[in-house]
């Protein structure tokens, strides 16, 4: 029993440093895409060669899953798996972060992951670290924080209708994730076969961070700019008392 206490944390701790691992690197890389776009002689070149590597990217992620799952009698595969899964994963890394460049502003976008990446690899630390209550209460208020700064935006450029079907999307979301962890409870903290919470979480407080991110949306929608530019710091710092209880809790 011990000994496989020992390799799942084996096993977890290597997920963890790989993530780090990846984000230390993909930092490394943007600064070096960044450096190049900049330059007037050579965007033109990275701008190609992002919408190259956003194409081949996904090609090495279906070749890499292909080879796993149904190359067992080749010899490679039965040999070096893990490579292939490490090989995948990255092709896969590398696919969702060139995309958004390859479509949209890559500008924009080299500036977005620079917070990106490092949040990705903290919240991966977080979901094995912490209790999975506490994650599912990151993901509500994190999310609900980002959402609030996009309604701020849109509020300050006069977009009423954008943030109205933002609010509404919102809530939707917020609603049903009530109805999931409503079946999560009577089901031990199992959905669609899979234990998502420990038995004896505590549903009320995870309740209670559902119902303040959908409160903060409303008010916010009721209000203005500067108002939801507050709420949205007020959600960060309930945020951060919930990460200071659940730290206290795993002393």
């Amino acid at each position: 029993m011990s000994f496989k206490k020992d390799s799942a944390a084996d096993a977890a701790s290597t997920k963890i440093l790989s993530v780090f691992t990846f984000a230390f690197l993909g930092l490394l890389g943007l600064m070096v895409l960044n450096r190049y776009l900049v330059s007037a002689q050579t965007v033109l070149a990275t701008i190609g060669f992002i919408r190259v590597t956003a194409m081949v990217a996904p090609c090495v992620f279906v070749l890499c899953y292909a080879l796993t799952r149904w190359g067992k009698d080749l010899r490679f595969c039965r040999r070096h798996p893990k490579l292939l899964r490490i090989l995948g994963g990255v092709a896969g890394g590398v696919f969702l972060c060139f995309l958004p460049m390859a479509v949209l502003d890559p500008f924009t976008m080299i500036k977005v992951l620079y917070v990106a990446l490092p949040v990705v690899a903290v919240v991966y630390l977080i979901y094995h670290v912490y209790q999975r209550e506490f994650f599912v209460q990151l993901l509500a208020a994190g999310l609900g924080s980002v959402g609030l700064y996009a309604l701020s935006r849109l509020q300050a450029r006069g977009e009423v209708a954008l943030s109205a079907v933002l609010v509404g999307v919102v809530g939707v979301a917020l609603i049903a994730a009530a109805g999931l962890l409503q079946k999560a409870r009577g089901q031990d903290g199992a959905l669609f076969g899979r234990d998502v919470l420990e038995k004896g979480a505590n549903y009320a407080i995870i309740s209670l961070t559902l119902v303040l991110v959908l409160a903060g949306f409303m008010a916010a929608y009721l209000t203005n700019a500067s108002i939801t530019y507050i709420l949205m710091y007020v959600l960060l710092g309930y945020l951060l008392v919930l990460a200071i209880y659940y730290t206290v809790r795993l002393i």
